[in-house]
């Protein structure tokens, strides 16, 4: 009634997608404020983007232990994406940059289809 949709799946394939899609997300965002000394000027995309780490503490760190296998494996890969895309902002090459964006973009549209 509510629109969701039931799927039964090992508990290991869950834990990944949860690492990835839950996990992940609430880790990069907490680094994320981490990151900023001063909110001045702060716009509504760091908001919306950190918005999660307002969650419960006690909660996330539970869920960090309990999952720990595969959310090192999402923070691995989360790392070469990063990496990769450092690689080219050093490049600076604006029709690659454009490309990525353009491309996650597109697996963003794909994945919440």
């Amino acid at each position: 009634h509510v629109g969701s949709t039931v799927r039964v799946m090992a508990s290991e394939t869950h834990d990944r997608i949860l690492a990835t899609t839950s996990h992940l997300p609430h880790v990069v965002a907490a680094v994320l404020v981490r990151c900023v000394e001063e909110g001045l000027f702060c716009g509504t995309g760091f908001r919306d983007t950190t918005r999660i780490v307002e969650g419960s503490p006690e909660v996330w760190s539970d869920i960090v232990r309990s999952n720990t296998p595969a959310l090192q494996t999402a923070l691995n890969n989360f790392r070469r994406q990063f990496d990769a895309f450092d690689a080219l902002v050093a490049e600076g090459d604006g029709r690659k940059l454009a490309e990525w964006f353009a491309a996650s973009c597109t697996q963003r549209k794909e994945l919440l289809k």
